[in-house]
């Protein structure tokens, strides 16, 4: 497994050089990785760490939001910096419906990386102010901090 990260990670950040495994193919299978429950914690990480930087991988987008479930800390927070480097655009609308996920955990990390984002982020406000009635305490704090730094940013239309 060793093996397989180091490879996937060569490919994802020497691109060209690897010449192994085009880049999307490498970040499909490393997002396959962050859902396995018979993975270890160290594997789940550094998965979820490589991914941030591969800049193209809008597709795995889902699995991203998926490791928001994981119960590490670490997995769930890199899985954050992957989405919140991908193009706004893109990765807003599925920010928005993880803010109605049955899961506290899922819902307060996507309050979270929305507040990073900060642009963008128009049609995820009405689901934002929504989770400031949430029952859990995390989401409602993320939820109150994430619409905090949109209001306070210069937002592009």
């Amino acid at each position: 497994m060793k093996r397989f990260l180091t490879l996937a990670l060569g490919t994802l950040l020497f691109g060209w050089f690897g010449g192994v495994a085009p880049a999307q193919n490498t970040a499909a299978d490393l997002a396959k990785l962050l859902n396995k429950s018979q993975q270890s914690v160290e594997v789940r990480r550094a998965a979820a760490f490589a991914l941030k930087y591969n800049l193209q991988s809008a597709d795995v987008i889902d699995a991203l939001i998926d490791a928001f479930k994981d119960s590490d800390e670490v997995v769930r927070a890199n899985a954050s910096d992957a989405i919140a480097l991908l193009t706004p655009k893109t990765a807003v609308p599925p920010l928005t419906l993880a803010l109605k996920s049955p899961d506290p955990n899922v819902r307060t990390q996507a309050a979270r990386t929305l507040g990073r984002i900060k642009r963008y982020t128009d049609e995820a406000i009405p689901n934002l102010v929504f989770l400031l009635k949430d029952e859990n305490f995390d989401a409602r704090q993320a939820a109150a901090e994430a619409l905090k730094r949109i209001h306070n940013s210069t937002r592009e239309y």
